[in-house]
């Protein structure tokens, strides 16, 4: 028996390791829309300075997940370690959620970055700004619709130079 569920216990553990299925804490999802499109922002503790932030465009999911740089899984650390680097990633509202990883999207991200934190406690939270109306945003456009609303080219004004005398008064 106790073999059995050692051997059990290794496969798990192996499955974990060889398919990237891991379970993180420190990961976060925060959906913008419309009526309430966010802004998220990450505060160390107790000195209240802004670590960082970043303002959601409406129609946007971001994912935000905290790195304390140790290797191994979270339920196996022992200790409290405070985040070292702030990774994020920008998807549109209609990505496609993992059904293997629990808050990951298969669609390619828009944006990502990453922000080095200096490894003290801090706070990450969002706020809701004022409702946008959706038909006050421009609607996307091809190159071919824009450049019809571009002048000419001969029709632009020449550019004037002022004489050197005029520009140094």
């Amino acid at each position: 028996m106790k073999r059995t569920l050692g051997l059990l216990l290794l496969s798990i553990v192996f499955l974990q390791g060889a398919t990237g299925c891991n379970y993180s804490e420190d990961r976060e999802v925060f959906k913008s829309t419309y009526m309430a499109p966010k802004s998220v922002y990450a505060v160390y503790r107790p000195s209240n300075e802004t670590a960082w932030s970043y303002d959601i465009p409406p129609q946007h999911i971001l994912v935000v997940e905290r790195d304390t740089g140790e290797d191994g899984a979270e339920w196996a650390t022992t200790s409290k370690s405070y985040a070292t680097s702030l990774k994020w990633e920008l998807y549109p509202i209609s990505a496609t959620e993992s059904k293997l990883r629990n808050n990951h999207y298969s669609s390619a991200a828009i944006e990502t970055g990453t922000v080095k934190l200096n490894g003290t406690p801090m706070i990450m939270g969002s706020t809701i700004g004022k409702p946008v109306d959706p038909a006050s945003v421009p609607k996307e456009r091809s190159i071919e619709e824009i450049e019809k609303d571009l002048p000419e080219p001969d029709a632009l004004p020449e550019p004037t130079q002022e004489p050197a005398e005029e520009a140094a008064e």
